[in-house]
């Protein structure tokens, strides 16, 4: 494979910065492309070698580092986004080509479609590690909104594998239509779509079950890629063959109108408020312009650009539409979509197979929260640059700040006079900006002691870190906590009417206890990248203040009995070890096994996923072999 129809039209990834990359698939000399999206007019600013065919790019969540596949070098490298060039090249399959990543970045999923497997690849090791066999020709890969599943799309066997990333193998096959070609997930749905190209349909498959349902959707011929509406309530089908785009109504789960488009469609973007779509089409080198409130193509709806014009995509303010020509001269169209027509064309040279931007950002909470007017404010969230703004929309009234870069996580700001009842958002530089939240007025019920965030066994004190996949517990004054205990996994990240966040992400809790001020949780696995994170507790919809804290790969503690202050130890019968069942010690007598009881132990292998129950049929084990000793 040196190029397909593989995820350009799954959900549109929002660029910052003003900065654009084009991955070129020269067989020789393959790079990825910079482009200066700023500038007038736009052009190649830095060129980074990717090796001998390029096929994708994958952007991850911090904006800072990227990983593209190398068909014929068997291989992905990651990139630094921020210098532009290559940092690490990790081994993989034969013919990588499609990669996907788990939700925080930490683990990256490379079909190759060669070896007809997946390579799990650590990022923070720059290694892989683990390689699953799935089905025949793998030429897409995709995860579930919670990274609990991964999903391969097996081309030559008309199946998909179901991916347990886990365990890292595969737990159900299903059988799909012929020549299978993208596994598209809708945001806010529990349904999955396959895009069979062989014969001409679209499978449904429900995430719940990891099932297919139903009969197969018939759509026109050879269908390539899909793109859908921002609410989800629409899917558009891209047939190459039939040259239309068909429309299915997700609720219904069936075609509703077919548009026609021009010669051997290939790909399609839809704008945000859902009225207007856009479609590249191969074989007439133009891109057809579609009124999706009508669904049917409007007037003068045919822009014509490079020759064979690919993938596709619109900036964040959807006022440039991008299209990425294969060539032979190698281009990238900037179309102005206000006036339909082409106002750049940016010689990139090679074979384009791609364009795409950096993540937009995304808003998950603001803390403390209710917060007065002068007080600081932490945001956190998701892909972050510096050189944000913060903005504070009062009335009819917008007050905009700047605030101090934490990381690609955190931003924090001191909220403007006024400012208060105010509904905050984060804005790129580029004009891009994330949810929109509500910051009101007053001082938060909820507060986390200063330390208060603590490794769950030992209960080490600040500034002694805590680490990914430990028991965890949060010590503060928490009003309106109820007492409770989850009673089963997977563990709920409400509980006791009370939500603790770590950079902005829920964390799975297992016991809330008013009487002693604390909350018991499992740390997000996330961690294990990171060296400091921002902890808030959420108590009836009032956010505490940000806690700081420390982060380490391990953070090991021995459980005990509060009231004795011993050890969780047990004999190898599992009674506990007492002054009155002690263990044996004498040379003359065979020595004890002892049972330690622990957190904080740090990775394992396989991986486990957030809140979830360990698979009880594969054994999991550490990555680092503690040491033990007993009296020095």
């Amino acid at each position: 494979m040196k190029y397909g129809f593989l995820v350009f039209l799954l959900p549109v990834v929002m660029h910052a910065q003003n900065t654009g990359f084009v991955v070129d698939n020269d067989a020789t000399e393959g790079r990825v492309q910079v482009i200066d999206l700023a500038s007038n007019p736009r052009k190649v600013i830095a060129s980074i070698p990717a090796g001998r065919q390029p096929s994708e790019l994958l952007i991850l969540p911090d904006n800072r580092f990227g990983l593209v596949t190398t068909y014929l070098d068997n291989n992905v490298t990651l990139l630094d986004l921020r210098e532009n060039k290559p940092l690490a090249t990790m081994a993989t399959g034969e013919g990588p080509g499609s990669l996907t990543c788990s939700p925080d970045g930490r683990f990256v999923y490379v079909a190759n479609d060669t070896s007809n497997d997946v390579t799990v690849i650590d990022v923070a090791a720059r290694a892989a590690m683990a390689t699953i066999p799935v089905g025949v020709t793998p030429v897409q890969v995709n995860i579930s909104a919670n990274g609990r599943f991964a999903y391969a799309v097996n081309q030559d066997d008309g199946t998909v594998s179901v991916i347990d990333t886990n365990r890292n193998t595969v737990v159900k096959t299903l059988t799909v239509g012929t020549k299978p070609n993208q596994f598209a997930i809708l945001p806010g749905l529990g349904n999955a779509y396959v895009v069979n190209t062989g014969s001409n349909d679209v499978s449904v498959v429900n995430l719940t079950t990891n099932e297919v349902v139903g009969d197969p959707i018939r759509v026109g011929q050879a269908p390539v890629t899909v793109a859908f509406s921002s609410d989800s309530k629409k899917l558009y089908v891209v047939n190459r063959d039939s040259n239309g785009v068909s429309v299915i109504d997700t609720v219904q789960n069936k075609v509703t109108a077919t548009i026609p488009v021009g010669t051997q469609p290939v790909a399609m973007v839809v704008t945000f408020d859902n009225q207007y779509g856009y479609v590249s089409n191969q074989g007439s080198n133009d891109v057809s312009v579609l009124d999706l409130g009508s669904e049917v193509r409007t007037n003068d709806s045919i822009i014509a650009v490079g020759t064979k014009p690919f993938s596709l995509m619109l900036d964040p303010n959807e006022e440039y539409l991008y299209v990425a020509n294969l060539g032979p001269l190698g281009t990238v169209s900037v179309i102005d979509i206000n006036v339909d027509k082409v106002v750049n064309t940016i010689q990139v040279g090679g074979t384009p197979v791609q364009f795409t931007m950096r993540n937009a950002p995304t808003l998950l909470e603001i803390a403390p929260n209710p917060a007065p007017a002068g007080s600081t404010i932490t945001l956190s969230g998701e892909s972050f640059v510096d050189g944000s703004l913060v903005r504070f929309f009062v009335g009819n009234r917008t007050v905009t700040a700047s605030p101090s870069f934490l990381d690609s996580q955190g931003l924090t700001v001191t909220v403007p006079a006024g400012a208060s009842n105010a509904v905050v958002d984060v804005l790129h530089p580029d004009g891009n900006s994330s949810e929109r939240l509500t910051l009101r007025l007053g001082t938060a019920a909820a507060s986390i002691f200063a330390g208060g965030v603590v490794e769950g066994a030992g209960f080490a004190k600040a500034p002694e870190p805590i680490s990914g996949g430990a028991f965890v517990s949060v010590f503060g004054t928490f009003p309106g906590m109820e007492d409770a205990t989850a009673g089963a996994f997977p563990l709920p990240t409400l509980l006791g009417n009370t939500v603790v966040t770590f950079n902005g992400v829920p964390a799975p809790l297992f016991a809330t206890v008013p009487a002693a001020g604390q909350i018991n949780l499992v740390a997000p696995i996330r961690l294990l990248a990171r060296s400091q994170v921002r902890v808030a507790a959420t108590v009836s919809g009032q956010t505490s203040a940000a806690e700081t804290v420390n982060v380490a790969p391990l953070s090991p503690g021995v459980f005990f009995d509060p009231a004795s202050g011993d050890g969780a130890f047990l004999h190898a019968d599992y009674s506990l070890v007492t002054p009155a069942n002690p263990v044996r010690k004498e040379a003359k007598e065979p020595p004890d096994t002892i049972l330690l009881y622990m957190t904080g132990l740090g990775n394992t292998a396989p991986p486990w996923t957030d809140g979830e129950m360990p698979a009880q049929d594969v054994l999991t084990t550490t990555v680092a072999a503690p040491e033990v000793t007993v009296g020095g």
